[in-house]
């Protein structure tokens, strides 16, 4: 007689018998799974059950597994002129302006300021993936090429799209860098400046369709996966959409200030529902009617700034009582309510972190938790602010030195992308620093500070962002979903 595999079956205090735990693999953790076993899927195509061009909320059926790199997908409206297209630091993302994960009343994950945080994250993907994924994907286009110098004669107009794309090569000295759009210069200005038009896909009126990862809506499910049959309530995605009269939602190299709106029929959360063999399935909720899920969640404080007072900013920005990982900093030009196309008219639009625009370029920033700096010495030096950011992450930011410090004067000053340059637009606009708290323990009832000093930002109103990492514990029990922090 053949062998047969045993199940293994263990008697419960109230004499039930259920599989013991080790014959049980933990179906909800992302990687390996000691078994073999065959698993399905099917994807399901949701349609907001509210929406408006300022909120959108889907409801997620309770079956399978929620898949952590199911879709978000949407595309822009009427209005939108060819012009117009989405900053090339963050692409579609910056649509979104809050993020809500929600079951039964609880709050799984919620970041605020989402598209300002995905100005940070997008700083990790590499430009071959900008290149050939991410600007089909996501319209992102972060990536650099070396930029020859060229001449040629200036076209009947600059901005014609049928405009033949004309110049020569004036020699093999690649003298600066620029963005690689995949494309070469459009045509010359009458002082040979080269302009380049990103690609037709890429522009406004074309209406194309982008997607968003749900595991970057929800940095948790990069490492967890929701087993959607255990819940008892229906899980809510709760999306803020960025304001639509702000200049915050697309970039334009014209000094247009109409609203875009979000095509509201075009919106869709396209879900994959993981399933493995029902008995297996079965076996795994009776063996685990309590499931712990550890993750990081992430908490902004934000506070306006004038240039005189980012001279000396001392700022509480909270986290007393939790244990925090990682302190991520930013400070950026504030959106002019009067004038959108001050926001517009860029190619980063607002997402951005500025570099003290000065000749000697000076900067501080130090954390202060627990009676203690985090430096010893307060951070000063871009470049080691720079590898401070690497380490933080576990990778290295793909951003040129001139991009992140304004050091090293590579950017570009003759080659324009949609007629924006990038010299102005680029240079010293990503300088986030990022700290890891490394001492293991939990903050103290007086919360964390941030001191900063830039001597000196441009004239004008800024904003400073922070945002805290933490530890977040939800339970799942009998159903029941609880949220707390760690």
């Amino acid at each position: 007689m053949e062998n047969q595999d045993v199940v293994e079956m263990s008697t419960t205090l109230d004499g039930k018998v259920q599989p013991t735990e080790n014959t049980v693999p933990d179906l909800v953790k992302i990687g390996q799974i000691p078994s073999n076993l065959v698993m399905d899927y099917d994807t399901t195509v949701y349609e907001p059950v509210v929406k408006s061009q300022s909120f959108v909320r889907f409801q997620i059926d309770n079956k399978g597994i929620l898949h952590s790199n199911s879709k978000l997908t949407l595309s822009m409206g009427d209005g939108v002129n060819a012009s117009d297209f989405f900053p090339v630091g963050v692409g579609v993302n910056s649509l979104i302006s809050r993020a809500t994960l929600k079951s039964g009343g609880q709050t799984l994950s919620e970041i605020d300021d989402w598209n300002y945080y995905m100005g940070y994250r997008s700083m990790f993907i590499q430009s071959e993936n900008n290149k050939q994924r991410e600007s089909v994907t996501t319209s992102r286009l972060m990536n650099f090429k070396n930029t020859y110098d060229v001449q040629g004669t200036a076209p009947t107009s600059a901005s014609a799209a049928t405009e033949p794309e004309l110049g020569i090569l004036q020699n093999t000295k690649a003298s600066a860098i620029g963005l690689d759009v995949g494309k070469t210069c459009f045509g010359f200005t009458s002082n040979n400046n080269c302009s380049t038009l990103l690609p037709i896909y890429l522009h406004g009126n074309k209406k194309s369709e982008f997607q968003i990862n749900l595991s970057d809506l929800f940095p948790m499910l990069k490492m967890n996966q929701i087993p959607l049959y255990m819940l008892r309530d229906p899980l809510f995605i709760e999306l803020s959409l960025t304001p639509r009269n702000t200049g915050e939602r697309m970039s334009s190299r014209l000094n247009s200030t109409e609203g875009k709106d979000v095509d509201l029929n075009n919106i869709h959360m396209i879900i994959d529902h993981i399933y493995y063999p029902a008995e297996q399935m079965e076996a795994y909720a009776a063996a685990n009617p309590q499931i712990t899920l550890s993750y990081m969640d992430y908490r902004l404080s934000k506070q306006s700034l004038t240039p005189a007072q980012a001279q000396n900013n001392i700022r509480n920005v909270g986290g007393a009582g939790r244990i925090i990982s990682k302190v991520i900093h930013s400070i950026g030009a504030a959106p002019d309510p009067s004038d959108s196309s001050t926001n517009r008219n860029r190619l980063l639009n607002l997402y951005e972190s500025q570099y003290p625009n000065t000749s000697n370029k000076t900067f501080d920033v130090n954390v202060y938790y627990n009676n203690d700096f985090l430096y010893p010495i307060d951070l000063n030096n871009s470049a080691r602010a720079y590898n401070l950011v690497g380490l933080a992450e576990g990778v290295m930011p793909y951003v040129p030195r001139d991009v992140y410090n304004l050091e090293g004067g590579i950017i570009t000053a003759n080659e324009k992308i949609m007629d924006l340059s990038q010299s102005t637009d680029l240079t010293g606009k990503l300088f986030w620093t990022a700290h890891r708290l490394n001492r293991g323990e939990r903050v103290s009832g007086k919360g964390i500070e941030v001191h900063t000093k830039y001597d000196t930002l441009d004239t004008g109103s800024w904003i400073q962002r922070v945002w805290l990492e933490y530890t977040k514990i939800a339970t799942i029990t009998n159903g029941i979903v609880n949220v707390y922090n760690a």
